[in-house]
């Protein structure tokens, strides 16, 4: 049987957000962005299984792309891509933000 690891990743001008079943990939792409951008701030919530990556001057999309490029050359497969609507809660309220793809990816076991 077939079996394969998994990661979701998104980002927008709110950060990187990747979740996947290979812990040891997630802290590939944190120690990798680091070193593009080595004042970028991280964070995890280990109930989600999420890991992000903010302050990233700007350059979201750019390391963004970067991430994905460096999945590929991999060997993660991309296979599917959704949207999903972001908004940026703060103090003041909810100001709509608008939709932002989420890509998600295998790896297959062997």
């Amino acid at each position: 049987m077939r079996s394969f690891k998994y990661l979701r990743l998104h980002f927008s001008g709110f950060g990187i957000f990747v979740r996947c079943t290979d812990q040891t990939t997630t802290e590939g792409i944190v120690n990798e962005v680091r070193k593009i951008m080595p004042s970028c701030e991280t964070g995890t919530n280990s109930k989600l299984g999420l890991t992000w990556l903010k302050r990233l001057q700007n350059r979201d999309m750019e390391i963004g792309n970067w991430v994905v490029r460096q999945l590929c050359l991999q060997g993660w497969e991309p296979f599917a891509a959704t949207s999903i609507y972001q908004s940026d809660n703060d103090p003041r309220g909810t100001r709509e933000v608008g939709e932002c793809d989420v890509l998600h990816f295998k790896y297959e076991v062997t």
